[in-house]
């Protein structure tokens, strides 16, 4: 019998410069990626869906939601990159939108359907975006005539992320409808000098840890991914990977990485998760590969069982059927390298001094061990803003304030269901006391970041708070008087600076450390005369 439901995941990259009439000469530049997309038409041609829904992290985006095209027809073209007669149309599937809607919305996640008036009233693109057209154009060339579903990924929670996936799935199920699910997205765009978005070591880190965890159909190693890492490596594809393996969730599936390569500074990459049973060319029986990992406990020690990750026993993903631990949603998107003042997050803003260096944070440093009561800095933390979001006014001091009274610099960092939601601090102490720092950037964290509106009292309930306190720097003569898992480094020259908190993963000497210090701030590897300093961080929760 011919399985409904989900019969196919995939990643799918989406250059144009993989379009024919686009890439012209530079086609064989992308030979493997051009195959690998190839590939990947011609699975779908032969599992014959009913439905292709195509997930970007581009297009008609809105925070905090996924947005699906509700248009009855879908259509867009690539005149943008100065070709014609390469438009696309195709009918959209407007009771599977409505379905997943439902779905979702009974999963605490919400799915806007973008009709053309609620396209005008947010003011989002209805046309078909580039990163969805990639794909469709193979599938086209493959023959591919399935009904549509498309929409763009905001900034979510990975437990968000991961639950509209296995919203899709069920809505599959329920309306007994064959489903082709691919997430569109580019991995790491910093691969390489001259890269799109410059250059960091880092992206090759989570370009390699992507495709690991893709080739072995298993989504844990993502929703583990440092947030600085997932920062650095100037991704896309991210939230729409972990979509897909809500969509799969439970699902037996044939894991496989079809192709890798990242000839631009960016990372290409198709790969494939058959459902086995679904039936046409997918069936493949009798390949060995399919589950990832062995059932087990989670990273948290939860039993194994059903649900998305970051409940404790999260659901098993392409048959794994291994628990995710509590937490472990945590990290999709979530940002790096903020600071106050002009320049932040690549170092020190004109005449501003290290003081005011923007500052990579991430977990990592020296942190203090969570407990089920904050800490009181934390509390005052959180005292500061909802005073100043609900009343208008900006607290005091407390009067009795044990080690709040001196003086240091501290990072404030709020998050949203696992998710950065703002975070903003000061390498020196700009203000009397600890107590005053802490409550002037708990402020600016949730007021004045510029990556992020202000937050709103609705919000307020909803955020977690750590304090980063930094010990005083101390200036020091060579590399070996640092360790980069003991130690953060700032690197200054002129107004120059670039600073990297301590135990950042990927930098395990202190020749990897500097060198990515220098590039934030943009110092040249062989320019002399540069000053190095270290410095400790406590994190507390």
């Amino acid at each position: 019998m011919t399985r409904r439901g989900i019969v196919l995941g995939a990643v799918s990259p989406h250059p144009p410069i993989v379009v024919p009439e686009i890439g012209e000469n530079n086609l064989d530049r992308v030979q493997k990626t051009r195959d690998g997309l190839q590939q990947l038409a011609g699975l779908v041609r032969g599992l014959n869906p009913d439905t292709v829904v195509i997930i970007a992290p581009h297009g008609p985006v809105v925070r905090g939601a996924v947005t699906l095209l509700s248009s009855p027809i879908l259509e867009g073209n690539f005149r943008e990159f100065g070709i014609s007669g390469t438009s696309l149309r195709y009918g959209n599937d407007v009771r599977f939108v409505n379905r997943v809607q439902s779905e979702a919305a009974d999963r605490g996640v919400q799915v806007v359907a973008a009709d053309p008036t609620t396209i005008r009233s947010l003011r989002v693109p209805g046309a078909l975006h580039y990163s969805i057209l990639v794909p469709l154009y193979y599938l086209r060339q493959a023959g591919v005539e399935s009904r549509l579903v498309a929409g763009a990924v905001g900034m979510m929670s990975a437990e968000d992320l991961y639950t509209f996936g296995r919203s899709v799935q069920a809505a599959a199920g329920e309306m007994g409808v064959r489903v082709v699910y691919i997430a569109s997205g580019d991995l790491s765009h910093r691969l390489s000098q001259g890269a799109p978005a410059g250059y960091d070591p880092m992206g090759k880190v989570f370009d390699e840890k992507v495709v690991g965890a893709l080739s072995k159909g298993d989504v844990r190693p993502l929703l583990s991914l440092d947030p600085g890492l997932v920062e650095r490596a100037g991704e896309c594809g991210l939230g729409p990977i972990i979509t897909m393996f809500g969509a799969l969730d439970g699902l037996d599936t044939v894991p496989e990485v079809v192709s890798y390569e990242g000839p631009f500074g960016v990372g290409y990459c198709v790969a494939t998760f058959v459902v086995r049973g679904a039936g046409g060319q997918a069936a493949r029986p009798g390949e060995e590969g399919a589950a990832a990992s062995p059932p087990g406990p989670g990273p948290d020690g939860g039993a194994e069982g059903a649900g998305p990750p970051g409940e404790r026993g999260g659901g098993g993903v392409a048959g794994a059927g291994a628990g995710i631990g509590a937490g472990a949603g945590a990290g999709a998107g979530a940002g790096a390298g903020v600071g106050i003042g002009a320049g932040a997050g690549a170092g020190a803003g004109a005449g501003a001094g290290i003081g005011a260096a923007g500052v990579e944070t991430v977990e990592g440093g020296a942190p203090a061990h969570a407990t089920a009561v904050p800490h009181p800095f934390v509390r005052l933390a959180r005292l500061a803003l909802e005073t100043y979001v609900r009343d208008g006014r900006r607290i005091s001091p407390p009067s009795s304030s044990p080690g709040l009274d001196r003086r240091a610099g501290a990072f404030v960092s709020l998050k949203k269901r696992g998710q950065l939601r703002g975070c903003i601090g000061t390498l020196e102490p700009t203000a009397p006391t600890l107590a005053e720092e802490v409550i002037r950037n708990a402020i600016q964290a949730g007021t004045a970041d510029p990556r992020f509106a202000a937050v709103t009292a609705d919000e307020l309930r909803e955020l977690t708070y750590s304090v980063d306190v930094l010990e005083p720097a101390e200036p020091v003569s060579s590399l070996d008087e640092l360790d980069p898992k003991v130690y953060g480094v700032i690197v200054n020259k002129d107004r120059r600076t670039g600073v990297l908190l301590p135990d950042l993963e990927g930098l395990d000497t202190a020749e990897s450390q500097v060198a990515v210090a220098r590039q934030k701030a943009g110092i040249a590897p062989d320019e002399t005369g540069v000053r190095l300093f270290r410095f400790k961080v406590t994190r507390y929760r």
